[in-house]
């Protein structure tokens, strides 16, 4: 009868052991926030832990010399084109030729300036929370083209990835 009742007192002891081990928040669909141009931050329109959208405007950058090439390659096109219509009004045939080829080379720095212009507004490559230490002090600060500024996560696809030692468990 003893025994019997020792052996019940040990089925109601619970072992718990508790341990402390570094670990990391791993998403399976994550997406790094870079900045594709150099630029003075002006708004920042998201916060920490906000649902985004794919597409949405995370915040805005400002950079003057940008702005100030790309009126200057128009203002080149605007000459290229009086040239070209010159030319072509006197019969220079071989200026003309010449001109068309700058103005190609000229549409295509065009394009390449005004990409880099609408990199300026950085949106939510896709669906998901923003993860980020420090987007409300951002504001007026300058940053460098490749600066990580943000990640957007999808909360529903976390894991969590620790290392204990075998002498701890």
């Amino acid at each position: 009868l003893v025994s019997t009742v020792l052996v019940a007192g040990l089925h109601l002891i619970s072992w718990e052991k508790r341990i402390e081990t570094p670990a990391v928040v791993e998403y399976e669909e994550q997406h790094s926030v870079r900045t594709k141009v150099g630029g003075f931050v002006s708004q920042v329109q998201v916060a920490e832990g906000d649902h985004v959208k794919e597409g949405q405007i995370l915040l805005s950058l400002e950079n003057s010399e940008l702005h100030f090439a790309a009126e200057q390659l128009r203002l080149q096109l605007e000459q290229l084109e009086l040239k070209m219509r010159l030319a072509h009004s006197t019969g220079k045939i071989t200026d003309l030729n010449i001109f068309q080829d700058q103005k190609q080379a000229l549409l295509k720095e065009t394009q390449a300036m005004e990409e880099d212009l609408a990199y300026l507004t950085i949106r939510a490559p896709g669906d998901g929370f923003c993860i980020s230490g420090n987007l409300d002090n951002l504001h007026g600060t300058f940053l460098p083209k490749g600066h990580e500024l943000l990640w957007i996560v999808s909360a529903q696809q976390k894991q969590l990835t620790g290392a204990a030692s075998q002498n701890d468990i």
